[in-house]
């Protein structure tokens, strides 16, 4: 019996309590990390892509083309691509891309725009 009448159940202990919850906690604690993150590069690449086609009308328009032609061709291999390199570099690789696009709006010229939309895709 545990204090206050409490039956313990048979076979548990209660390290191994402990350790669940601290499994779960650390399990918590890297889901807000990935959604945080996330939700900041999204934010910004959103924000940018909208500027994309009012600031730059020739340039900005055909990077976001060239970016969603990159996307549909690039779906079918995303999977390899993450069992070859792991989910974590994966994420890690993806946010670069993503920060590489973003990037190159402060040098806006065709040669510069285009690779990182097709990398981007």
């Amino acid at each position: 019996r545990i204090g206050g009448g409490v039956r313990a159940l048979p076979g548990l202990r209660w390290a191994s309590v402990a350790a669940a919850c601290a499994t779960m906690k650390a399990t918590l604690v890297g889901i807000t990390v990935v959604c945080a993150t996330s939700f900041l590069v999204f934010f910004s690449y959103m924000s940018m892509q909208n500027l994309e086609s009012s600031l730059r009308p020739g340039t900005g328009t055909t990077a976001v083309g060239v970016l969603y032609f990159a996307i549909i061709c690039g779906t079918p291999l995303a999977p390899k691509v993450i069992n070859a390199l792991g989910r974590k570099r994966a994420l890690v690789l993806s946010a670069c891309t993503y920060v590489a696009f973003i990037a190159s709006n402060l040098y806006p010229v065709w040669q510069v725009m285009m690779p990182a939309a097709g990398v981007l895709g």
